[in-house]
């Protein structure tokens, strides 16, 4: 099979209230959706959104790029060896130096179309023993009274899993927003932290011996410098996940022990693709640490490819951070992606893919 052709969309979303990212305020989600399609009519969708402040490449430089390189791409053959996610993808690609996000989006599209040739679901093309449903963790983030006011719908919603983001309020004030938001979850749903590289060392155990009997699952890069992490993790007893420091390059096992290392935190669109995500993940599992694939509040479209690589992972219990789809307020497909009681339905997630939502998107010349 071959790529016969190609549309470009874009879109502008709002989110539901601001975000800060990398010191910015987006009061906006933009980015691309390509469709691949073949001589027999079949489709494929990919998403490009890289995130201002989080990604190097803006979007205008990822649009300039895609449309360089995609006439090549259409040389290629195609097969399902690619949905193995064992390097035919790196084989094909890596000479073309490519943007993290113009990466994935090529790589979601070329595996949604060979889903719809072979007719399977995507997760079940990328593993026959998939599982059907995945967890997500619920994302706390805003005010005290949003915190917590958020913290207590999920509870009531049956999430078993729950993301504080820490390190953007007042230090002590967000100690007793962490007590108060476990005694609201109560002792049976799961608590992790995100301090995005907020504090110093002192800062970060000062913070972490104050919440330690919280039950803290781990704390994504609580510092500044990962050189220390195991050090925090010995004084406070708190399991750390590792996030900046996987975008950055660095090999996490010498940066960090094992032993100190509770999960990966793996967002495709940073790491540059579905097949190197799937290599770190499977990696983390030989070390006994938790692959935790995450998003970029990235639209329905990557969040549904998200889910079903979550769900080759047959690690049901282990929460996905997919719950981003709740700051956006539509969505690129026609029936949005959507977690419910704290589980995505990865076979209702791939199914929505199908029809995209024309409303919120503006066809570009090819």
């Amino acid at each position: 099979m071959k790529i016969a052709g190609f549309d470009i969309y874009r879109y502008e979303i709002p989110f539901v209230h601001p975000i800060k990212v990398g010191g910015r305020e987006l009061h906006a989600r933009t980015g691309l959706v390509v469709c691949f399609y073949d001589e027999a009519g079949h489709t494929g969708h990919g998403e490009i959104a890289p995130l201002p402040g989080l990604h190097h490449e803006s979007l205008e430089e990822a649009t300039r790029q895609f449309r360089i390189v995609v006439p090549d791409l259409q040389l290629a053959n195609l097969d399902e060896g690619f949905a193995k996610l064992s390097g035919r993808f790196d084989a094909w690609l890596s000479d073309f130096g490519l943007y993290p996000s113009v990466r994935l989006g090529i790589e979601m599209a070329v595996l949604n179309l060979l889903s719809d040739v072979v007719g399977k679901p995507l997760y079940k093309l990328l593993a026959c023993d998939a599982v059907d449903a995945i967890s997500v963790n619920g994302l706390l983030s805003g005010t005290r009274e949003e915190i917590l006011k958020s913290a207590a719908c999920m509870k009531a919603e049956g999430y078993r899993t729950v993301k504080l983001k820490v390190g953007r309020l007042n230090f002590y004030e967000e100690i007793e927003i962490v007590k108060i938001v476990r005694n609201l979850l109560g002792k049976d749903v799961i608590l992790r932290l995100d301090a995005n590289r907020s504090w110093s060392f002192e800062q970060a155990v000062e913070f972490g011996l104050a919440v330690a009997d919280c039950n803290i699952e781990y704390i994504e890069e609580p510092l500044q410098s990962p050189s220390l992490l195991c050090l925090f993790t010995e004084k406070t007893g708190i399991p750390i996940a590792l996030d900046e420091t996987l975008a950055d390059g660095c090999n996490p096992y010498e940066q960090v022990s094992p032993e100190c290392l509770a999960a990966l935190v793996l967002k495709p669109s940073v790491l540059g693709g579905l097949e190197r995500t799937a290599k770190y993940a499977r990696e983390a599992s030989r070390y006994g640490v938790m692959p935790v694939i995450s998003s970029t509040f990235d639209s329905g479209l990557s969040l549904a490819a998200f889910a079903n690589l979550a769900a080759t992972f047959r690690q049901r219990d282990v929460a996905s951070g997919l719950d981003t789809y709740k700051f956006l307020q539509a969505d690129v497909l026609e029936q949005r992606f959507e977690a419910r009681g704290g589980f995505v339905y990865v076979g209702r997630a791939y199914q929505s893919t199908q029809n995209l939502n024309f409303s919120v998107l503006e066809k570009l010349s090819v």
